[in-house]
This record gives C-alpha cells, sequence and structure tokens, in this order.
C-alpha cells in the first residue's frame, strides 16, 4: 500500500467520524506516513471520547463526576435519568467474542441495552427497566 494511499484512508475515516474533512499534501513518503499516524491516533482518541462503551466504563469505575455524566449523556444521546438493571455476567474462559456476538443478538442496541466489556471474563449488561 502507498503512504498517500494510507493517508487518503485515515483522511477518509476522520471525516467518516467527525464530520470534518481536511486535505492533507505530503511532498515525501515519509512525511505521508507521520501524517497518516498521527491523524489515526487522532481518529482513535475520538472514537475512545465518544464511544458509549468507554462513557459507561467510565461510569462503572465512577471517574466522571456528575456533570460530565451528564454532558457525555447530552453527546452521546442517552437519557440520563433512565432506570436501568445492571447485570454482571462471568464466563468461565476468556473468550468474549464468542460471548458478546451472543448477547448482543439477544439485546440488541435497538432497545437501550448496552453490553460494557469489564474484564477478559466479565461483561456488565444495562438493560432498560419498564414497571409491568
Amino acid at each position: 500500500m502507498t503512504k498517500h494511499y494510507e493517508l487518503n484512508t485515515v483522511l477518509s475515516d476522520l471525516k467518516r467520524i467527525t464530520g470534518l474533512s481536511f486535505e492533507l499534501n505530503a511532498k515525501t513518503p515519509e512525511e505521508a506516513e507521520e501524517a497518516a499516524l498521527q491523524i489515526h491516533r487522532l481518529c482513535a482518541a475520538y472514537k475512545e471520547k465518544y464511544d458509549k462503551t468507554h462513557f459507561f466504563r467510565n461510569i462503572l469505575y465512577s471517574s466522571l463526576s456528575s456533570y460530565e455524566i451528564n454532558e457525555q449523556c447530552s453527546k452521546l444521546r442517552i437519557d440520563p435519568v433512565e432506570t436501568r438493571l445492571l447485570f454482571l455476567l462471568e464466563t468461565k474462559t476468556s473468550d468474549s467474542d464468542t460471548t458478546m456476538t451472543i448477547l448482543k443478538h439477544l439485546f440488541p442496541s435497538q432497545t437501550g441495552s448496552y453490553l460494557v466489556p469489564v474484564s477478559d471474563t466479565k461483561l456488565v449488561l444495562l438493560y432498560p427497566y419498564t414497571e409491568g
């Protein structure tokens, strides 16, 4: 893969996740490679900041203030006062990919359910609670 193609790929990824368009002209393959690496890191940081799984994990570890929680809920379009049930699920093996796939089919995100990996063998399921 050429360095300029890689640079264009990460610029497209940046536009997809942020909505921002950039044009970058690298004069050498080394400049293109360095720019692609930096943009890739920027994309990863953006995804982490605006990722619901990361957000819920921070709540579980009590690393956010009430203000930060309300601010992130607004950005991520999550109802902060919705009652949810928390289920801690533990598997015997560390193959959480299979478990996550099964649980995603059982509790799709359209239902307001969230699956949060906590460790290799533990998952948290946040499920919206409705009376009746």
